[in-house]
C-alpha cells in the first residue's frame, strides 16, 4: 500500500488463515485497519477498520450488501499476504458500515469449508484427552443452526476425545469444525482426568441399579428392616457380590414410567395401602423436575457421609422390594424412583462429578426431565442425518419416516420443518393443492423461526419457480447464494435467471453489449 504507514503485523494466510486473523485481532482488542490482498496478487487490498478488536467498516474489491457479506469471500483465500496498521487506511467511496462479531461469522464462514489441515493441527493439541465447554460460554455470539446446536449439547451432555465427540455427532466436517472454531475462541478446555476405578473393597462404594435391559436382580430382604446406614453398606456390598456386581460402575437413567400413567388405587385397598399409592404417586411425579440435590434433601456443600446418610434413609422408603404386597403394580415406578436417587448419590458423592453437576443445574439442567430433553435433541439430530443421506439416494419415503422421528422431539426446528417441505416438493411437485399448502406452510414457519434456514428458501424458490412467479424465485435463490456461496444449485439459479433477463433486454443502437461491458469493467479492476 504506497504511502501507507508502517505495519505493526504482517504475514500470509498460507501460515495463518483469515479467521485465525480475525480472531487474534479480537482477543487483543486491536483498533486499525487489516488489509487483505487477493491470491491472485492483485495489488488492491480489502482493508477492514477495528475498533477494539470489532470490525466496524471496510471497503472491499467486490461490492457487498453488507460488511458481514463482504467479508465472507475472504474466509476463503489461503495464500495472499495481509497487514495490520494502527492507522485508519481506508480508501474509496464505498465504504461499508456496521459491526460484525467474529465468532457469529466464523461459523457462517465454516458451514462453506475449512482448510483441513489447518483444521486437524488445531484439534491435534488436544490429543486424545477428554473435553469440554468452558463454563459460561456465550453461544449465542455463534448464531448456531439447529444442527450445530445440537453438537454443543452433545459436548455439554458429556466431556469426551475429539474423536468420540466427533464420531457420535453424525456429521464429521460440522463437529470438527465447530470444535476448531471453540479452540481458536478459547472455549475448550481439557476435562479433568479420572483413572480406572479400583476393585471393590470391603467398603461401600455405591450402589448401581442394574441397566434396563439385565435381569433384574434381587432386590434388599424385606426382613430384617435397615436399622442405620451402616447395616445398609453391610446389605448392599453382601447383596452386590454375591451378584458379581462391580459396585463402581455408574448408573444410567431408565426410561421413564409417566407420572401420569398411574392409575387411582384400587378400592379394595386397606387404608395403609392407600396411603402408600399416593405417596408413590406423588414421588414419581416430582422427582422428574427435582435436581439431585432436592432428591436427596442436601445442599450443595454437604459433606460426602451426609450424602449418603440421606441416600440410605431413602433407600429404606424406596427401594421397589420394600413396597406392601398390595401395591406391587406400582414397581415400575418405584423403581423410577429408587434408580434416580442412586444416581443422585453416585454423582454427589463424586467431588468431581459433584462440580460439573453443579454447573449444569446452574445452566438450568441436572434434572431427570431435562436429561431425557437432551437425548431426545440428540437422539433427533442422528435421524436427522440419516434423512439427508436418505435424500441425497432420493428416497423419499424413507427419509420422510426418519424426518418424523426428529420432528417429534422439535417440531418446529426450522431444519427440520423445511426439510419436510423439501421432500413433499420432491415427491408430489406442485399439483397436489393439499400437499403444496403443507409445503408452503412448513417453509413459511421454518424461516420464521430461523430468517436463515438455506433449506427453507431454496424450497421456497423452488416452489415460486414451478408458479412462474420467477422474480419472487430469484429473492430466494439470492438469498441463498449470500448465505452460502458455495450451494451449487441456488447458485445456478440465479445464474439462469439472469440469462434470461440479458435476453429478454434488447440492446440500444450502436451500444455496446452489456455482457461485454461488464467483463472490461472487472478484468480491468486493481
Amino acid at each position: 500500500m504506497t504511502g501507507a504507514p508502517q505495519a505493526i503485523a504482517e504475514g500470509s494466510l498460507t501460515q495463518t488463515p483469515f479467521l485465525h486473523v480475525l480472531i487474534s485481532v479480537e482477543q487483543r482488542k486491536l483498533t486499525g485497519t487489516l488489509a487483505v490482498w487477493p491470491d491472485d496478487g492483485t495489488n488492491r487490498p480489502d482493508r477492514i477498520w477495528f475498533e477494539d478488536g470489532a470490525a466496524r467498516a471496510a471497503t472491499l474489491i467486490d461490492a457487498a450488501s453488507s460488511l458481514e457479506q463482504g467479508l465472507l469471500p475472504i474466509f476463503r483465500r489461503t495464500k495472499a499476504p495481509y497487514a495490520f496498521y494502527e492507522a485508519n487506511v481506508l480508501a474509496g467511496a464505498q465504504v461499508i458500515k456496521g459491526r460484525v462479531d467474529p465468532w457469529a461469522v466464523a461459523v457462517s464462514a465454516l458451514r462453506g469449508g475449512a482448510r483441513e489441515d489447518i483444521v486437524d493441527a488445531v484439534l491435534a493439541r488436544w490429543s486424545t484427552q477428554p473435553i469440554r465447554l468452558k463454563p459460561r460460554v456465550p453461544l449465542q455470539r455463534f448464531e448456531l443452526d439447529s444442527k450445530e446446536r445440537a453438537f454443543v449439547d452433545l459436548i455439554l451432555a458429556e466431556s469426551a476425545p475429539v474423536a468420540t465427540l466427533v464420531g457420535a455427532s453424525g456429521d464429521e466436517r460440522l463437529a470438527k469444525r465447530l470444535l476448531y472454531l471453540f479452540s481458536l475462541t478459547d472455549n475448550l478446555a481439557a476435562a479433568a482426568h479420572r483413572p480406572s476405578p479400583p476393585p471393590p473393597k470391603k467398603s461401600y462404594s455405591r450402589i448401581p441399579p442394574p441397566p434396563a435391559e439385565e435381569p433384574e436382580l434381587p432386590g434388599f430382604p424385606s426382613e430384617p428392616p435397615l436399622s442405620s446406614p451402616a447395616e445398609a453398606h453391610l446389605l448392599a456390598e453382601a447383596h452386590a457380590e454375591a451378584q458379581g456386581v462391580n459396585l463402581t460402575r455408574s448408573s444410567t437413567v431408565p426410561p421413564p414410567a409417566p407420572a401420569d400413567s398411574i392409575p387411582p388405587p384400587p378400592v379394595t385397598l386397606s387404608p395403609d395401602a392407600v396411603t402408600r399409592w399416593n405417596e408413590v404417586t406423588q414421588r414419581a411425579r416430582e422427582i422428574d423436575n427435582q435436581t439431585y440435590f432436592q432428591m436427596l434433601s442436601v445442599e450443595e456443600n454437604a459433606e460426602e457421609q451426609a450424602i449418603r446418610n440421606a441416600y440410605f434413609a431413602q433407600v429404606k422408603a424406596w427401594h421397589p422390594d420394600r413396597l406392601p404386597a398390595e401395591i406391587e403394580i406400582l414397581k415400575p415406578w418405584a423403581e423410577r424412583i429408587f434408580r434416580h436417587l442412586t444416581d443422585a448419590m453416585n454423582t454427589l458423592a463424586d467431588a468431581e462429578e459433584r462440580i460439573k453437576y453443579i454447573k449444569a443445574v446452574r445452566q438450568g439442567g441436572g434434572t431427570p426431565k431435562s436429561a431425557r430433553h437432551v437425548a431426545a435433541i440428540v437422539n433427533a439430530a442422528v435421524e436427522f442425518q440419516k434423512v439427508e443421506v436418505l435424500v441425497r439416494r432420493r428416497e423419499w419415503e424413507e427419509a420422510l419416516k426418519s424426518l418424523e422421528i426428529a420432528l417429534a422431539t422439535a417440531p418446529e426446528d426450522p431444519d427440520y420443518m423445511s426439510m419436510k417441505a423439501f421432500i413433499l416438493f420432491h415427491q408430489h411437485g406442485i399439483k397436489d393443492e393439499a400437499k403444496l399448502r403443507q409445503m408452503k406452510k412448513f417453509s413459511r414457519v421454518a424461516l420464521e423461526n430461523d430468517p436463515k434456514c438455506q433449506r427453507a428458501h431454496y424450497t421456497q424458490g423452488l416452489i415460486l419457480k414451478c408458479e412462474g412467479r420467477d422474480e419472487a424465485a430469484l429473492q430466494h435463490f439470492r438469498t441463498v447464494v449470500q448465505l452460502n456461496p458455495k450451494h451449487l444449485e441456488a447458485t445456478r439459479e440465479v445464474r439462469l435467471a439472469e440469462m434470461r433477463k440479458r435476453k429478454r433486454i434488447p440492446s440500444p443502437a450502436g451500444a455496446q453489449p452489456v455482457g461485454n461491458l461488464l467483463s472490461k469493467l472487472f478484468s480491468n479492476k486493481k
